[in-house]
Parts: C-alpha cells; structure tokens; sequence
C-alpha cells in the first residue's frame, strides 16, 4: 500500500479524513449556529455586533491613532486615510506582550499603552484592533470576554478594554485624552477592504483572518440581530464578529480531543484548534506519534519536541524537514500533513461559504474577502485550497463569486476608518 493510501485510511480511522465529511453539512452546522448567536442562544457562535458599519468610507485626511494586537504581533501607527490611499506616518512593530511571558492585566495594559506613548498626542481619536472575543458596546468600548491564543495574560476578564488602555495611557503621562473605538481584527480586514477597494466592484465585503487563530466577520441586517436590542435600532448592515473559532460543532479526530484536553483552555475555541496555523503542526505532531504508537511509523522517527509551521509546510512540499529519521516514511508523513491541511481548508471554506450566504451581495456582485493572517501570507497553499473548494461548491452551485484579496496593512486602514467613526 502505498504511503498516501496509508495515510488516507489512518486519517479515516481517527475520524480525521476530508475526504468523508460533507461541504453541505458543514455548512448547515455554521449556520444553525450563527442565526442562534444572532438570537443571543447558548451556544458557541457569539455573533458580536461591532456598532460599525461595514460600508462607511469616510477619508477625512485627519490623523488617527491604531493599534493591531494580533495573535503574533502588537503594531502600532499613526495614520491617515485620504482619496489616494493610507498614509502612514509613525509605525512600530514587536511581540504581543503575554506571548513570551505570563502578565498580570494591569502589566498587560501598561505594555499595551507604552507602544503608544510616543505617538499618543499626536490624534485625538484612536482605534485599538483586538483579535480576541469581546463585547462590543455602543459607546465603542469592549468588554473582554477572554483570552485565547495561548495568551498567559491573567485577571483580564470582564474589563472594559479601551478605558483601561487609556488609563494606562493617563498613568504613564500621556496628554490629553483620546476618544478610542475598539474593533476585532476580523471587523478591521473587512473595513481594510472598504476603505481600499475601487468604488462598486463589490456587493459585500467579509474579513477573514488567518494566523495564530481564525475567525471571520461580515456585514448583518442590524434589525436581525435581535440580541441586541441597541443593534436593532440601528439603520442598515452592521458588521458582527462571528468569533467562528469558538465554534464546537466541528466533528474532531482523536487527535483532537487530546490536542484540546492538553491545551490552556479545554474545550474551548474548538474550531480554532483545528483549523488556524497556530495548531495545525501541533495537529500533525500528535497524530505521527500516534503512528508511532501503531506501529505505523518506527520508533524515534520525530525527533523534535514539537513541530514549527516551517516544517509543516516542508512536508506539504514533500521534503522531511530536519529532525526526521532518513527511513521514517516520508510520503506517509508527507500525506498526513496534506491531509491536515485539507481538512482544515474544508472546515474554513465551509465556514466562509455560510458568512456568503447570509452576506446576501448586492447586484449579483462578487463578494470581497480580505484575507489577513501569519498563514496567509506564510502558507499560500492553505487559501488556494480554501478557494478551489469554494467555487466548486459555491459559486459552481449558483452562489455568489467570492473574490479574495490580501492588502498591505489592511487591519490598520480598517481601524482608520472605525476610528473616524468615534
């Protein structure tokens, strides 16, 4: 037998396999699960309306304040949206503080707020760009609900976020005070495209972020999100933060569950740990021990204490990565990992294909989706397969063209343009 046909009936047995699992299904599953979060149901679909509207395209030429707090990185701008583009005029880049090193809330906040200082001053209006669950409020403010991403950020929960940052702003003495609007990454892609995209070449934009985690938003009929009683009086779409990686209704592999009974946060951000870049080596590496284990593989075969991206793209192009032993197999490993990534392209545009459908495009227009994400930009493959399935079936099945771009800084032009809505 040979080593792909190996791997497809492992990946079968542990209830891995793309090739058993149905688009349609999958689909409906996101979508039971999306309008109940609109109707504030239990559930894991927290549907969080941003008090945005995805089809704002004020460019008043004033700076503005942004902060990106990523899953991998803090980036920090002064910027300013005009008729020709994204000027930026202050930009730093480092890691997201709770990444490297447990914090406390208030030592997390005051690392936050010192990225800012030296440009604090400098705009009276501010967008922070949060990739982690909150509520939004219609004021702009955020509570957190929490933290995900392996993030050691303790006693966060529940604060208010842009009235601590700017507290921690006021204690490091920073003048003045700024009026901020707090915006997931996903809401700051969509926006991104809006704010970046020619004039009507499209009936709808959805954010799609990529990376450490995954997660999505569009655009909703502000009267159908009927949870939010502050929402519904609101004119026209909003933009909702689907939180998708929270999402439990995904079929898991025995890899899994022990992958996710393992992890900081068990049970929780289920569809995350199987489908964003921050778990998939993770992914790959619990199921070629569990070869090993079945004799599938020889023993000591890995010898690494865990595996990078890098090295998962490696065997996705069919090289052993460093670490491997010479005669371990490796069109087996190397099927394992594509499979992986099939499955996680399948739950994705499955995903996407639900956010379409309820994105409803004006004019029979494509639909933008503004890719962002560490794996995005790192694993092009992973987006090619996502719309190689979405278009068989998608748009080949009568449903709207789903058109993806991915633009420099696209999460900073979209917090320009929430921020202008402070």
């Amino acid at each position: 037998m040979s080593g792909a046909a190996e791997a497809a009936r492992f990946l079968a047995r542990h209830g891995m396999d793309a090739g058993s699992m149905d688009f349609s299904a999958l689909r409906a599953l996101w979508l039971d699960a999306m309008e109940r979060g609109l109707r504030g149901e239990a559930g894991t679909m927290h549907m969080l309306p941003a008090f945005v509207r995805p089809d704002c395209e004020s460019r008043d030429g004033d700076p503005v304040l942004v902060m990106d707090a990523g899953g991998t990185n803090l980036r920090t701008a002064l910027v300013r949206l005009t008729p020709g583009g994204m000027e930026t005029l202050y930009f730093s880049k480092t890691a997201m503080p709770g990444s490297r090193a447990p914090l406390t809330a208030d030592e997390f906040f005051t690392m936050l707020a010192r990225q800012l200082l030296p440009v604090a001053d400098r705009a009276p209006r501010a967008c922070l760009c949060f990739s982690y669950p909150c509520r939004i409020r219609p004021d702009g403010d955020g509570e957190l609900i929490g933290l995900c991403k392996e993030l050691q950020v303790t006693g966060a929960e529940g604060a208010l976020v842009c009235a601590r940052l700017e507290a921690a702003l006021q204690a490091l003495g920073a003048p003045g005070v700024r009026r901020w609007r707090l915006i997931n990454d996903t809401v700051a892609a969509l926006l991104g495209a809006v704010a970046m995209a020619p004039a009507g070449r499209y009936g709808g934009f959805i954010g799609f972020i990529l990376g450490t985690g995954v997660n999505l938003s569009y655009g909703e009929p502000a009267s159908r999100i009927t949870k939010s009683p502050e929402a519904m009086r609101q004119d026209g779409r909003m933009a909702v933060n689907t939180e998708s990686g929270c999402f439990s209704g995904l079929p898991q592999g025995s890899v899994d569950r022990a992958l996710d009974a393992a992890s900081s946060l068990p049970g929780d951000h289920l569809a995350e740990k199987m489908i964003s870049g921050g778990y998939l080596p993770d992914i790959l590496y619990g199921t070629l021990q569990t070869a090993e284990h079945e004799g599938l593989l020889p023993a000591g075969a890995v010898r690494l204490p865990r595996l990078t991206m890098a090295q998962f793209d490696a065997l996705l192009e069919g090289r052993l990565p460093a670490g491997f032993a010479g005669g371990c197999g490796a069109a087996f490993c190397c099927a394992l990992a594509d499979g992986i990534l099939q499955r996680a392209a399948l739950f994705a545009a499955s995903m996407l294909a639900a956010a379409a459908a309820r994105s409803t495009p004006a004019g029979g227009l494509p639909l933008c989706v503004c890719a962002e994400g560490t794996t995005v930009n790192r694993t092009p493959t992973f987006l090619a397969r996502i719309r190689t399935l979405l278009e068989r079936e998608v748009t080949e099945k009568g449903g709207p063209v789903l058109e993806f771009v991915t633009l420099e800084d696209a999460t900073l032009a979209g917090s320009a343009l929430a921020a202008m809505q402070a």
